[in-house]
C-alpha cells in the first residue's frame, strides 16, 4: 500500500486499513502470491461527520489479531461477501450493519489513546445523547448569541451543573467549545472566498478584528494569512 507522501507499507493477511478522509493511495498486489482483498466505502451522513473526522487521523491501520472482537466481525464480513450475490438488485441488509460495527471497534480503540483536548472534546460530546443535542445546535447556528445560560437551558440544567458536566465530557469550557466550532466554520467560509468581514458575521463575531484575534490566538495566523497558506498547498 502506498499512501501519498508516506513510505510504502506492505499489508499482510488479516490487516485492515480504513481511510477516514479522501486520501490519495495505491494498492498493488504482490506477484509472488495470490492476493484477495475486500474493499468498500462508507457514507458518513451525520451533519457533524466532516468536522469530527478531521479530528482523527487520515487512516486507521489495524491487524485483526489485535482485537478478538475485530477478528470476529471481519470473519462475518468475509462470510457475508462470499454468500451475497453482488449482481443482485436487492442490496445486502447485513453488510452495512457489520461495517458499522467494524468502524465502531476501530474508533473505540483509537479513542482510548491520548489525543488533543479539542479532538477528545468534540468526539466525546457527539457521543452523549443529551449534550450531543447542544453540539448539533451550536454547529447549525454558530452565529447566535450563545452564552452559558442559553446552552444550559438547551439541555435543561442549571448553569453550574452544565459547566461541570461539559468539563467532564469534553475538558473544554463553554467558551472554548463555541470558539472551536466558530473557528471551523470561519475556515470553511474563508475557503468559499468570503471576505474576513463577511466570515466574521457568519460565525457570530462582531467584527473582522474580533475574528482575527481568534485566529491569531488559536492558529498564530491572521484569517488572510491562513487563507493564503491553504491556497499555496
Amino acid at each position: 500500500m502506498q499512501i501519498e507522501n508516506q513510505p510504502t507499507q506492505p499489508l499482510k493477511a488479516g490487516e485492515i486499513v480504513v481511510f477516514l478522509r479522501a486520501t490519495a493511495h495505491q494498492l498493488q498486489a504482490s506477484s509472488s502470491q495470490p492476493t484477495r482483498l475486500i474493499c468498500g466505502y462508507m457514507d458518513f451522513v451525520y451533519p457533524l461527520s466532516t468536522a469530527l473526522l478531521q479530528q482523527l487521523p487520515t487512516h486507521l491501520h489495524y491487524h485483526t489479531q489485535q482485537q478478538s472482537s475485530l477478528r470476529h466481525v471481519m470473519a462475518l464480513i468475509q462470510e457475508e461477501v462470499r454468500q451475497y450475490d453482488l449482481s443482485s438488485s436487492v442490496p445486502s441488509v447485513v453488510l452495512p450493519q457489520l461495517c458499522d460495527v467494524m468502524l465502531s471497534y476501530l474508533l473505540r480503540d483509537y479513542l482510548e489513546q491520548p489525543m488533543s483536548q479539542v479532538s477528545y472534546g468534540l468526539i466525546s460530546l457527539a457521543q452523549d445523547s443529551v449534550y450531543g443535542v447542544l453540539l448539533e445546535q451550536l454547529w447549525q447556528k454558530p452565529a447566535e448569541n450563545w452564552d452559558v445560560a442559553a446552552m444550559a437551558e438547551l439541555v435543561h440544567v442549571s448553569k453550574a451543573s452544565f459547566h461541570r458536566r461539559l468539563k467532564v465530557l469534553t475538558g473544554l469550557s463553554p467558551t472554548q467549545l463555541l470558539s472551536t466550532i466558530r473557528l471551523y466554520w470561519a475556515q470553511y467560509y474563508l475557503q468559499q472566498n468570503l471576505s474576513v468581514e463577511q466570515t466574521a458575521e457568519q460565525v457570530g463575531y462582531s467584527s473582522a478584528s474580533a475574528l482575527t484575534q481568534v485566529f491569531k490566538r488559536e492558529l498564530s495566523l491572521s484569517p488572510a494569512q491562513w487563507r493564503e497558506q491553504q491556497l499555496a498547498r
